[in-house]
C-alpha cells in the first residue's frame, strides 16, 4: 500500500466576524490539522499516543501543548494539532484508523461574559457550568448545524463546524449576540 500525505490547505474561510465585545468575542482559530480516529480502545490508545496525547475520557478533551483530542463516541475521537507541528506517524498494523479531515472543519473561539448565553440561545444542551464543566466536549446542534463544542474556560468555548456551514453558524451566533446586547441595553 502506498501512503500519501495530503497537506492541509492554508486558505482561510473568509468569515466576516462581527464585534460584539460587550457580550462575547467570536474569532476564527488558526488553521489546524485534524484527524478522525476510529477503533477499539486499544487502537485509540495507540493513535492518541502517536499524537502525544492520552485517550480522552467520555465527553472530555485531553490537551498537550498545541494538540488536543475530543471524545465524540465510544470508538471515535477528533484530534487537532497546530498546523506545521511535527509530523505524526500513526504507525502500521493498528486495528484503528486515522483519517485526515483538516479541510473539512473550521474552528471558532467564542469567549466573553455572555458566551454561554449566546450558545444557549440555539443549542438544546444545558451549558451551565455544573452540567457542562470546563474540559467537557460534546457533538451537538446550534441552529440546526452540527457542531463539536468544547468548553475551554468558564466563559470560553471552541467550536468545530463543517466548513460549508460556517457562514450560517456565524450569522446565527451574531444574531444571538446582537439580541443579547439589545436586551442588556434595556
Amino acid at each position: 500500500m502506498v501512503e500519501r500525505r495530503v497537506e492541509p490547505s492554508t486558505a482561510t474561510v473568509g468569515l466576516m466576524l462581527p464585534a460584539f465585545a460587550d457580550v462575547a468575542a467570536l474569532t476564527q482559530t488558526e488553521r489546524a490539522e485534524r484527524w478522525t480516529l476510529r477503533g477499539p480502545d486499544a487502537a485509540l490508545d495507540g493513535l492518541c499516543a502517536a499524537l502525544g496525547l492520552a485517550r480522552p475520557q467520555r465527553l472530555r478533551a485531553t490537551v498537550a501543548g498545541s494538540r488536543a483530542a475530543f471524545w465524540l463516541g465510544p470508538d471515535e475521537i477528533l484530534a487537532l494539532a497546530e498546523l506545521g507541528a511535527a509530523p505524526v506517524d500513526f504507525g502500521a498494523g493498528s486495528d484503528g484508523a486515522a483519517v485526515e479531515v483538516g479541510d473539512k472543519f473550521v474552528g471558532l473561539d467564542l469567549a466573553g461574559r455572555r458566551a454561554d448565553a449566546v450558545l444557549a440561545s440555539h443549542c438544546p444542551q444545558n451549558l451551565s457550568l455544573a452540567a457542562f464543566p470546563v474540559g467537557k466536549v460534546s457533538r451537538t446542534l446550534y441552529a440546526k448545524v452540527e457542531i463539536v463544542l468544547w468548553r475551554r474556560g468558564a466563559s470560553s468555548f471552541r467550536i468545530e463546524v463543517v466548513r460549508s456551514f460556517a457562514p450560517y453558524l456565524v450569522a446565527a451566533l451574531t444574531a444571538a449576540a446582537e439580541d443579547l446586547a439589545a436586551l442588556d441595553r434595556r
